[in-house]
């Protein structure tokens, strides 16, 4: 399939999380936004330390080398390690802060960062850091997980910032907007992934092959 034309130049989506492992779930929704959002690239971002969650079965480095496999040849994808650089927690504020301030401003002014999160993220929103910052500075794609509708994602939403979600992908960026997309992917659970890779049950078809084959090389989540 050939990538839809970028008509954001100059835009990166941020997608963030452990990636343990990559899957095609995430790969799905990677090229979806890069398709209908379109954004220049849309950068896969393993965090360092997850602040919400328990921590990753495999470290920072090996998630990024799987994440590297899993984009390899997917056009405008892009493993991206910017949240190894720095130890400590990979807050989604600091991390966006840091990297619009490193970006040229696209041309007309624009935003140059969308940050992408999952429904399921993005219910816990008032519990992130510095959420309205974030909110404030930045403009967010949420995307609908299994077992969290988007309406109870939005649900948890302060009221102040309720007029700025559009599910118009269309739509400027500024000022942030938080954009909805209706879309269904194949979703296996990273857990779910990892549990079944004990118990030696089939992956297979879950995982881009290059994946695949790296966990199998590493004997990784037995």
């Amino acid at each position: 399939m050939t990538p839809a034309p970028v008509r954001r130049p100059g835009v990166i989506a941020i997608f963030g999380g452990m990636f343990d492992p990559p899957h095609w779930g995430h790969i799905r929704a990677a090229e979806a936004v890069r398709d209908r959002m379109g954004v220049e690239a849309v950068w896969l971002m393993p965090a360092r330390v997850p602040p919400h969650r328990e921590a990753p079965e495999l470290g920072p480095e090996e998630r990024l080398t799987l994440v590297r496999a899993a984009v390899r040849g997917r056009e405008r994808l892009v493993a991206s390690g910017f949240e190894l650089e720095r130890p400590g927690p990979s807050f989604t504020v600091d991390s966006l802060d840091r990297l619009a301030a490193a970006r040229p401003a696209p041309r007309p002014p624009e935003a140059s960062l969308l940050f992408v999160t999952g429904t399921d993220a993005f219910r816990e929103i008032r519990t992130w850091s510095r959420y309205e910052e974030l909110l404030e500075r930045h403009p967010a794609l949420v995307v609908p997980r299994v077992g969290c509708p988007l309406v109870e994602a939005l649900a948890a939403l302060p009221a102040r910032f309720s007029g700025r979600v559009t599910a118009d992908l269309e739509a400027p960026l500024l000022p942030p907007i938080i954009f909805t997309m209706d879309i269904l992917l194949p979703e296996p659970a990273s857990a779910d992934l990892r549990r079944r890779l004990r118990a030696g049950q089939p992956v297979r078809e879950d995982l881009p092959p290059p994946v695949f084959e790296r966990i199998e090389s590493l004997g990784a989540y037995r």
